[in-house]
């Protein structure tokens, strides 16, 4: 059977001594609820677990600093803007073969805008298993200059004036997921000049099918 989407919630939020808010977090990642009858389910929830556990590890990393950050603006008589990181997530292409997920993560705070980023992971719909860009394509070069020539004509990228060096040197090709209209590539926020969230292009599944594994 299909899956059944729902979500699985990892949320802490961590206070400086005198109990002000430093850091807050809320994750909200996938969960397939009827693990019974979809055989890919378990593998997909065991893995959104771990990854959980390892975003709230990271946020454990962080909280440090967002004291210490506080107990500066405090002593210097500065306004203090806790951190807020959320996270949550779409399911962007559920076909017999695969299925795909698009997370967004924005971060808020002291700067001016907020940080935007994207993450995606694609699953065997059989067996659960992590699919990775090397299972679905052959010819790695081939997909980068396509993509590559996607990106400079896309509108925000020509109206930044950025090279076709400049896209090569931050294009990564695990920074895709599948939608019904074809796979979808994105440039990471921040990653080129005044770009705070993702950028994204699709190119169409016949665009890209002479280098897929036959």
């Amino acid at each position: 059977a299909d899956p059944v989407w729902g979500e699985q919630s990892f949320d802490r939020t961590f206070t400086a001594g005198d109990g002000t808010t430093v850091l807050s977090v809320s994750y909200a990642l996938p969960l397939v609820q009827n693990t019974d009858t979809c055989p890919a389910g378990a593998a997909i929830n065991s893995w959104y677990k771990a990854q959980g556990a390892d975003l709230l590890d990271y946020a454990e990393d962080n909280y440090e600093m967002a004291v210490s950050d506080y107990e500066v603006s405090k002593a210097s008589g500065f306004d203090f803007t806790p951190t807020a990181e959320r996270m949550d997530y779409a399911v962007t292409y559920a076909g017999e073969d695969y299925y795909s997920i698009r997370r967004s993560w924005t971060i808020t705070g002291s700067m001016p805008y907020s940080s935007q980023f994207c993450l995606s992971e694609q699953f065997d719909a059989a067996t659960g298993d992590k699919v990775g860009f090397a299972d679905l394509f052959a010819d790695a070069d081939g997909v980068r200059e396509r993509v590559v020539a996607a990106f400079l004509a896309q509108e925000e990228i020509a109206a930044g004036g950025f090279t076709e060096a400049q896209i090569t040197a931050v294009y990564q090709p695990e920074h895709f997921y599948l939608s019904d209209g074809g796979y979808v590539f994105w440039i990471q926020g921040n990653d080129l000049p005044a770009l705070h969230s993702p950028v994204e292009v699709t190119l169409s599944f016949d665009a890209l099918a002479d280098l897929r594994h036959g």
